[in-house]
């Protein structure tokens, strides 16, 4: 199976709490930023399924704050209607920093259409484990686990080389081969992230400064482990 590396180093992804379900307000703070962010895509539903081991090894190392720590998940998008292929993907953290390994996914129907189906969810199983059998020691452990999507916005500063994503309407369910029918949960807050290359950590109180946010430990994997399963609470 082809690995696609496409963040060649490691970057900081700091993510801010905005406490309101409406991120509006938060949007035009950015547009009229002094750092001069522009629309980078149009807003589209990011949808991601993260898998992980029958004791949760993943969702432990992320909420016990472990300096090495992973996740992994089936990532796709949606816009206007239109799904893209997913592709698998882990997401590697040190500290405040992280990167990401893509993989080529194989997947026969549509993507929502395979979720929604027991026999071929347990394919996308096995062929998450398969892939990964050489990428991670819990590789043959991997299980779905949570199902979220929710919507994204995208903005760039020419000016300090730094993207800022918001997102909102977080939805959350557990998601197995066999509990795909269960319903979602929602988060009411936004979350904004901003991503940059590690030299260009001195510019980020110049940028924060102008924002009504404070850095927070947020994870969309567990905030929705939480939402959904008693035992991650």
């Amino acid at each position: 199976m082809r690995k696609l590396k496409l963040d060649t180093d490691f970057r900081y992804e700091r993510k801010y709490l905005w406490p309101h379900a409406e991120p509006s307000s938060l949007v035009q703070q950015i547009k009229f930023h002094p750092a001069l962010f522009t629309e980078l895509y149009p807003m589209r539903t990011v949808y991601s399924l993260y898998f992980d081991t029958p004791n949760l090894f993943f969702l432990q190392q992320n909420v016990l704050g472990h300096f090495d720590r992973a996740k992994v998940r089936l990532r796709w998008y949606e816009q206007d209607g239109v799904f893209t292929k997913p592709h698998l993907e882990i997401k590697y953290k040190q500290g405040d920093v992280n990167t990401k390994y893509f993989f080529d996914f194989p997947i026969e129907d549509q993507i929502m259409n395979s979720i929604a189906d027991y026999k071929k969810m347990t394919k996308i199983t096995s062929q998450v484990q398969l892939i990964l059998v050489h990428e991670l020691q819990q590789a043959s452990l991997l299980q779905p686990c949570l199902l979220n999507y929710y919507q994204r916005q995208y903005y760039f500063s020419k000016r300090t080389q730094m993207r800022v994503t918001v997102d909102s309407e977080l939805k959350c369910k557990q998601h197995s081969d066999h509990l795909y029918q269960l319903s979602f949960r929602t988060q009411d807050n936004c979350i904004l992230e901003l991503k940059y290359e590690v030299e260009d950590d001195k510019k980020l109180r110049a940028v924060t400064n102008q924002l009504p946010l404070r850095i927070s430990k947020v994870s969309k994997y567990e905030i929705g482990m939480r939402m959904t399963y008693p035992q991650a609470s």
